[in-house]
């Protein structure tokens, strides 16, 4: 049996982490034994690793570059707390938005992981790209995108002298593969496009959870995201008060973190903003509409293909991923980034049952898992002999 190491930075709820999830389940055990290497095991999602995964021990340095400034005020040592305050301080001044120079100190200090395998993954950008290389011995170094490069340009420089060093570098969509072949000298025949893999049989009974938070008197409308710029929550939080103003007896849901206290408290008759949750499958069962939002930039949009997988008609923003996803008025509805634009295709579906039975009938009659790359993987796996 091969041997194989996946790396990535934590286990907090998004997207990359989630596939990372769908990932460990469905590769063949039978082939290949799996480690997983994170550098902080924090995170709601660290409960989901499977259990026939090897969970790596933390290095005490990595776990201090990727917590929280909290964390490390309480359990880091002297070096540590040294190096992130000296890091806070530098991006304060720099206004850097990745890592700063300093915090690569805690390379220095973080040990090589002492086991050669056969594969070594590592499934985030940038400083778990670094890591792979340096601190990781493999006969085949893979490394994962999850991000648009040309819109989120945060780890070019460490990339442009990382990806030489790479066998593969994998990426989840063909709008990511052209960003990166814009940013880099890479070669085409090195990039591979994986689509995130989704597990539809543990989905769908993790979806028979118990699950009373939806009125089913009312058209509930969910989305799936986090609070940052990318995913443009504000059409969102608009087209809520304009459904609900019209007349519509609306509830939109928007799940994810990052959110004020007063709107997770908040006591509207519309909008729930709840924190992020380990079991999104119930809400997605439940929805009778999904929603998403994103500028562009977006590198894929996992809550669309979960949504597609229960059935789900979707509403999403006129993004070049996004329409690698959405076949408009066949799979789904794409708005042209206008509130209004998304209020009308919203209502759409709602006054036309046959548009949104048309729409059903489509996705159920396809397969969503997106399986089939799982053999690319593969190939390139056994490519190492």
């Amino acid at each position: 049996m091969k041997k194989i190491l996946f790396l990535t930075q934590n286990m907090k709820m998004n997207g990359a982490n989630k596939s990372l999830i769908n990932m460990l389940n469905v590769i063949d055990k039978k082939k290949y034994t799996i480690d997983l290497f994170a550098f902080s095991k924090e995170g709601i999602l660290a409960d989901c690793i499977p259990k026939d995964i090897n969970l790596l021990e933390e290095d005490k340095y990595m776990a201090c570059f990727t917590n929280s400034m909290q964390d490390v005020y309480q359990s880091a040592d002297f070096i540590g707390k040294g190096i992130r305050v000296l890091s806070a301080v530098e991006k304060k001044i720099t206004g850097c938005p990745t890592d700063p120079k300093i915090k690569f100190l805690l390379w220095k200090f973080a040990k090589n992981i002492h086991c050669k395998y056969d594969i070594a993954i590592a499934w985030n950008e940038g400083a778990c790209h670094k890591f792979l290389v340096d601190k990781i011995d493999a006969k085949i170094k893979i490394g994962w995108g999850h991000i648009d490069d040309e819109a989120l340009p945060y780890h070019y420089k460490l990339q442009k002298k990382y990806f030489p060093k790479l066998d593969y570098i994998c990426t989840v969509s063909e709008r990511c593969k052209k960003a990166l072949l814009n940013r880099y000298d890479i070669s085409e025949k090195k990039i591979k496009v994986i689509r995130n893999i989704m597990p539809i049989h543990f989905m769908m009974e993790s979806s028979k959870d118990s699950f009373n938070l939806f009125d089913g008197e009312q058209i509930n409308i969910l989305t799936i995201t986090r609070n940052e710029f990318l995913k443009k929550n504000s059409d969102a939080i608009q087209a809520a008060k304009l459904l609900h103003d019209s007349g519509l007896n609306i509830h939109w849901w928007i799940l994810g973190g990052g959110f004020s206290e007063e709107q997770y408290n908040s006591e509207s008759t519309y909008l729930t903003f709840v924190r992020p949750v380990k079991n999104p499958y119930v809400f997605i069962k439940n929805c009778d509409i999904y929603v998403q939002t994103s500028h562009p930039g977006e590198a894929w949009g996992m809550g669309i293909n979960e949504a597609k997988i229960f059935g789900k008609p979707v509403v999403v923003s006129k993004t070049e991923v996004f329409t690698e996803q959405v076949i408009d008025y066949e799979t789904g509805l794409i708005y042209d980034h206008t509130v209004d634009d998304l209020v009308e295709k919203i209502k759409l579906l709602i006054y036309s049952e046959d548009l949104k039975s048309y729409i059903q009938k489509n996705l159920k009659a396809s397969d969503w898992s997106n399986i089939e790359y799982l053999e690319i993987l593969y190939s390139l796996m056994e490519g190492c002999e």
